[in-house]
């Protein structure tokens, strides 16, 4: 990792770095975002060998453009933003080939309850990919990557009130889905 007297960069100093063609910055960066974004677009395209490629077109799209961030903003807003709209793109273009499989992203040190949360979180992601597009967006970039409600808002281009209508009405609508499923009794 890059330091400078003994502390660890911010992704916005990185980002600054990189402006000034720090390519060591840049490999920072990738290294920090690459799986967050590469797990959001396995969501969005719902197949990993068209999420590998998106992925590689977001870093060469971001790298392209990196003179245009404002380091005075939230660098992820920004990067997601790019994945979003290169999703969209590759949907435009071109439709999912294959269904995708759920990776849970913790460990619990109970073997049987980890199986049962992983389960349930693949039941409920999997339910959540039948929402609205954009309600599947809002509630990855939430409960996924734990972005703000300005982020969020940053990051799909809405407005701070829009995200957060978006975020009851995804909710809503999960709920829904999951007291259909027979699910709600799971949930803490």
């Amino acid at each position: 990792m890059l330091e400078t007297s003994e502390q660890v960069l911010s992704c916005e100093q990185l980002a600054e770095h990189c402006q000034d063609g720090d390519q060591h910055a840049y490999a920072e960066l990738l290294a920090r975002y690459g799986p967050r974004v590469y797990g959001f677009l396995v969501k969005l395209v719902g197949n990993t060998h068209d999420a590998e490629d998106l992925t590689q077109d977001v870093f060469v799209k971001a790298y392209r453009n990196i003179g245009r961030f404002d380091t005075q903003r939230a660098f992820a807003p920004w990067l997601f933003t790019i994945a979003r709209r290169t999703a969209a793109t590759f949907h435009r273009r071109k439709r999912p080939t294959a269904p995708l499989e759920f990776e849970p992203a913790s460990e619990a040190a109970d073997p049987l309850k980890q199986a049962e949360s992983d389960d349930d979180c693949q039941r409920i992601w999997a339910l959540a990919r039948l929402l609205k597009e954009r309600y599947f967006q809002v509630l990855w970039l939430r409960y996924r990557e734990n972005f703000s409600v300005a982020q969020i808002a940053e990051a799909m281009e809405i407005s701070h009130l829009n995200t957060k209508v978006l975020l009851h009405r995804a909710r809503s609508d999960l709920a829904r889905k999951l007291r259909a499923a027979g699910m709600m009794q799971n949930l803490p």
